[in-house]
């Protein structure tokens, strides 16, 4: 349960599902061997067609992002996801996180939660203060569809900035759990 929650509101975390850093442009490789060499981490598949030293691409033709998973050698446990930008002409997320920061560093945690609105509002009740998503995020084309199909209401994920993006058929294994919701 949250602390500072009201008791019995139904707002639980269980666990750190991921954290995602982001690297500078040819950076994950040398993450990714940093980790392993410190903390036994092993690969962790983020696509049934992804090749563990090649890492998972998303987007391409110069633009996009390269991403790598590793999880503890026990195979349990928190996912470590390294990102690096591939974008050459545009800037991505990855390449205005680095320019904001100045450098390297978390991107964002992903917390295990059987009811993400409902963990939100505890969450910020308790102190917790979240990135504000940009507005265009919530009226990209099929937005508003992908999350009614992942049976959320796009106005409460707007309301309380919460990102919802379900696999694309398939291609992205998601970090959590199997419910279709990343």
């Amino acid at each position: 349960p949250i602390r500072g929650a009201p008791p019995g509101d139904g707002a639980e975390v269980s666990h750190f599902d991921h954290i995602t850093y982001v690297c500078p442009r040819g950076g994950t490789q040398a993450a990714l061997e940093w980790y392993r060499r410190c903390f036994g981490f092993r690969h962790f598949s983020l696509s049934p067609r992804q090749q563990p030293a090649q890492g998972f691409v998303l987007g391409g033709h110069g633009a996009g992002m390269l991403l790598r998973a590793l999880q503890s050698a026990q195979g349990c446990g928190c996912k470590l996801v390294l990102a690096e930008s591939l974008s050459e002409s545009v800037p991505n997320q990855v390449d205005t996180f680095l320019e904001q920061h100045g450098g390297a560093g978390i991107q964002h945690v992903g917390l295990c939660t059987p009811d993400i609105v409902s963990a939100t509002r505890a969450l910020r009740r308790a102190g917790v203060r979240f990135f504000t998503p940009p507005a265009a995020y919530y009226s990209q084309g099929g937005k508003e569809e992908e999350v009614r199909g992942a049976g959320q209401d796009p106005c409460t994920l707007a309301e309380l900035g919460i990102l919802l993006d379900t696999p694309v058929l398939g291609v992205f294994v998601q970090l959590g759990s199997s419910d279709g919701v990343s």
